[in-house]
């Protein structure tokens, strides 16, 4: 799946009548001017709108294109560099002083998955949708880093799948799962077992799977507001992060490394932020 920006031109032409005197460096054969002439207020004036494509600005995640560089590649990155309220976190422990009811109601459906060129990803399943405090998300995508992007009090964890979540107003939810070595996870096994060959295009895998069994059986979390953690790195996501890991084999891990094992921005500033243990 190619992503693509569309930018909009404004190309005015305007044809008017003008009465432009000669200029010459010897003043004494300078010409007086014509008459001074209403402008024809008939002039035609055409204005053009031409739309033009480009690929989405080149980034990744080491060298002159890595995450310390994002913000002076492309103007549409300058929140990467200038953005107060970055993802990801150390997210400090702190004992919950309150609980917050959150519901996964994922639903089964067709595996439909791409290599992005930046990691892997999944597309949502039909009727999949988050529930946080009342407030209901619908389930877009969900991806894989390498290692795990959060820390939990300078812990850092083997990898961890994000879960973008889109509500009616379009603001965004992301909710991290974290990933440790241990037991194999059967549903991501359907993932790295399926992945296409051809990158940046969606394929549908042939199987079925419910993104609720990525989840670990406890969902106490930490809640903070943040931004996308990569290009362009867009303020104002709320992060629902699951403090409890899965696991997956080592196995399974070597073989996501294969494609992707250093795809994970550094941590970002707190800058003051509240962030909520529940």
């Amino acid at each position: 799946m190619k992503l693509r920006i569309v930018d909009t031109a404004i190309i005015v032409t305007a044809t008017a009548f003008l009465t432009i005197g000669c200029s010459s460096s010897d003043k004494s054969e300078e010409k007086a001017p014509p008459p001074k002439k209403m402008m024809d207020k008939s002039s035609d004036v055409t204005v053009k709108v031409v739309k033009k494509t480009h690929d989405t600005p080149h980034w990744g995640y080491d060298g002159l294109f890595g995450p310390a560089l994002w913000g002076n590649l492309d103007p549409s990155f300058s929140t990467c560099k200038d953005g107060k309220s970055q993802s990801p976190i150390d997210l400090v422990y702190k004992k919950p002083t309150s609980t917050q009811k959150i519901e996964f109601l994922y639903e089964e459906g067709p595996l439909a998955i791409a290599d992005t060129g930046h990691n892997l990803l999944a597309t949502g399943t039909k009727g999949s949708l988050v529930s946080v405090a009342g407030d209901t998300y619908n389930l877009v995508q969900l991806h894989i880093h390498s290692p795990a992007e959060h820390t939990l009090s300078g812990k850092s964890f083997d990898a961890a799948i994000h879960f973008l979540h889109k509500n009616s107003a379009g603001q965004i939810l992301m909710s991290s799962v974290l990933i440790n070595e241990g037991t194999a996870n059967p549903v991501f096994d359907q993932i790295i077992k399926n992945v296409p060959t051809t990158k940046k295009k969606v394929e549908k895998s042939g199987v079925n799977f419910n993104p609720k069994n990525l989840l670990p059986a406890i969902h106490t979390h930490y809640d903070y507001v943040g931004s996308l953690s990569h290009p362009p790195c867009t303020e104002g996501v709320r992060w629902i992060v699951l403090n409890t890991p899965i696991t997956v084999s080592k196995e399974q891990l070597a073989k996501l490394k294969g494609y992707y094992q250093n795809n994970s921005r550094p941590i970002q500033p707190l800058n003051g932020r509240t962030v909520t243990n529940y």
